[in-house]
């Protein structure tokens, strides 16, 4: 498990180079450097806090032993973050609901936001398929596909505990 934890960190250390380069590349076109340097910067803390987040997900499953062992963590655990996004989902749209505003402004938060749930679902089920076939077809497939999840899932959640907060603040 040690040469496991090992490659994932080094595998994320060159994904975060190669976007940090890209990225970098991306910011020298644009005419305000300034901005684009903020641009730059803030994009790279968002590349490392996930890489950190993920790598800390794939540490605690993989110091648990094999391989079989490692997937069986990951999926109990994406498990778990789809059983909590439900219901900070619930959540969103009840505060939504309970929202003091019109209830033309409501029934059409409501619409949209269920409209997003459904869209999320999709682009998550293709972003992880992606993160997946990176693999070609090797054991980490599914570490990738669970852990893509995972993540989309955390961040998913962060977004809307925020609007929920703003609609509380609301009232």
């Amino acid at each position: 498990h040690y040469n496991t934890s090992v490659a994932y960190f080094l595998a994320a250390v060159m994904y975060s180079q190669a976007a940090l380069d890209c990225l970098a590349g991306a910011a020298m076109t644009v005419s305000n450097k300034p901005l684009s340097f903020t641009i730059l910067l803030l994009l790279a803390l968002t590349v490392s806090s996930t890489q950190a987040q993920r790598n800390q997900a794939a540490q605690d499953c993989f110091d648990t032993g094999s391989q079989a062992t490692a997937r069986e963590c990951l999926q109990q655990r994406a498990a778990r973050s789809e059983a909590q996004l439900k219901a900070v989902e619930a959540a969103t749209l009840k505060a939504v609901n309970d929202w003091k505003d019109t209830p033309s402004n409501r029934q059409r938060s409501a619409r949209e936001l269920k409209a997003s749930i459904a869209l999320f679902r999709r682009f998550r089920e293709h972003q992880c398929e992606f993160e997946a076939s990176l693999a070609a077809g090797g054991t980490g497939t599914s570490h990738r596909r669970l852990l893509c999840k995972i993540e989309l899932n955390e961040q998913r959640m962060q977004y809307l505990q925020a609007q929920q907060k703003e609609l509380n603040e609301r009232e």
